[in-house]
């Protein structure tokens, strides 16, 4: 016997809810216990972050975690992080804060991108274009 479509969509929502539940208590546990891992994996704790839905967060340790990989000179794996910070970044509201956060991860992107993809790559101009729009949109810019 088949579950009305309202109960398979209750069922699902239950299941990610305690999915959600679940990341969150493993990322606060570590942070708790294993305070250390901080330091050594923020993508560990960014990612629990993120499918716990708690976007701040997540954001917070991607930028730990590419500015970590950029001092290791590992810029392809830095890329990703950054991406997924700006990812991150995407589901917040607009407002000074996540323009200012999007402008540091453009920032950093566009860098590490000119070093992997080189400085004519498309996704590099892109990365550099966003930075720039930011930076003159918002009122970014510090008086000299």
């Amino acid at each position: 016997m088949s579950e009305e479509p309202w109960q398979d969509a209750a069922h699902s929502s239950l299941l990610r809810s305690s999915r959600q539940q679940l990341h969150g208590q493993i990322a606060e546990t570590l942070e708790t216990h294993c305070p250390e891992l901080m330091d050594s994996q923020p993508e560990l704790f960014a990612q629990h972050y993120a499918e716990a839905g708690l976007v701040e967060r997540s954001v917070a340790c991607w930028g730990k975690a590419g500015h970590r990989s950029v001092a290791r000179a590992a810029v392809v794996e830095a890329a990703a992080q950054f991406q997924k910070g700006l990812d991150q970044l995407s589901r917040l509201p607009d407002s000074p804060e996540r323009q200012r956060q999007e402008l540091e991860f453009y920032s950093a992107l566009s860098a590490v991108l000119r070093v992997v993809k080189g400085q004519g790559a498309p996704e590099t101009g892109r990365a550099y274009g966003r930075a720039r729009e930011l930076w003159e949109a918002g009122g970014l810019r510090t008086a000299s």
